[in-house]
């Protein structure tokens, strides 16, 4: 189910969509219906205001930003727009097969310690979760090993609450950090990477001169090799802790690539 401007409804209709999520049905009249709902996706031009709608962001697990298509990804954008393939998409039986895993995936005790660290550390910093979330991201750290191949959850699948526990945006980085170092910062220089990338990108469309241009493109040449170090000593520092360097080394390969266009300018 997908609800465009969600945070725009009126309390009976709030009130209904809090029963229709949290017990899968709905009282149309007299009578209370039984929904077959899998998932319920939610978009909204603004965060939540106000009390009445602190139960229903509440009950949202994953919180995603999403900003404007940047100009490397614009073009991905319109082919995507166009493309006549259809969907990737997943049966009914293995999506079943799938939500039956998830309980079954261990997270062994130094995770849930390392949970309620972060708990403290995160109250710390004036962010707090009701019960219901912390419970909810045990599960979720399940999907999240799930999806990365794993059968056991790992302190690294707490980076994936980077995206549940914030109620500002700005809150999101001191999740990351917090949750897993090594991974938030990877993640945080990726961002950095994007950016300076991007910026480079529009100067060599923003009618500056050849000089300026070139200029631009040695500027963000040099602070990717920077942050391509950084990376390369966080990947170090993991493998010394014994930590899965996937997500390292995903960003790593991502700013590879931005690099190599950047220097595409320059020769």
């Amino acid at each position: 189910m997908f609800l465009d401007e969600v945070f725009k409804a009126n309390s009976a209709i709030l009130n209904a969509l809090l029963t229709v999520m949290n017990e899968r049905q709905f009282d149309n009249g007299g009578q209370r219906l039984t929904i077959p709902l899998i998932s319920l996706f939610g978009a909204s031009n603004e965060l939540p205001q106000g009390e009445d709608l602190a139960a229903l962001w509440d009950r949202f697990a994953l919180r995603c930003l999403v900003e404007y298509v940047s100009d490397s990804g614009f073009a991905r954008l319109l082919r995507l727009a166009v493309a006549t393939a259809p969907p990737t998409t997943i049966t009914q039986a293995d999506l079943s097969a799938l939500q039956a895993v998830v309980p079954t995936i261990p997270v062994p005790n130094t995770v849930l310690d390392a949970l309620a660290q972060l708990r403290k550390d995160l109250a710390g910093k004036g962010i707090t979760a009701s019960d219901r979330r912390w419970l909810w991201m045990l599960d979720l750290m399940r999907g999240h090993a799930l999806i990365e191949g794993r059968g056991v959850v790992e302190e690294d699948d707490l980076i994936i609450l980077r995206d549940s526990l914030w109620q500002t945006p700005e809150q999101r980085q001191d999740i990351g950090r917090l949750a897993a170092p090594l991974n938030g910062k990877a993640v945080d220089l990726g961002d950095q990477a994007s950016s300076i990338h991007d910026e480079a990108m529009r100067c060599q469309k923003a009618g500056l001169s050849d000089e300026e241009q070139m200029q631009a493109a040695v500027q963000a040449n040099t602070k990717l090799k920077k942050v391509r170090n950084e990376l390369a000593a966080l990947l170090e520092q993991a493998t010394a802790q014994g930590r899965n360097p996937a997500r390292i080394q995903k960003v790593q390969s991502q700013v590879l690539t931005m690099h190599e266009a950047i220097a595409g300018l320059i020769l």
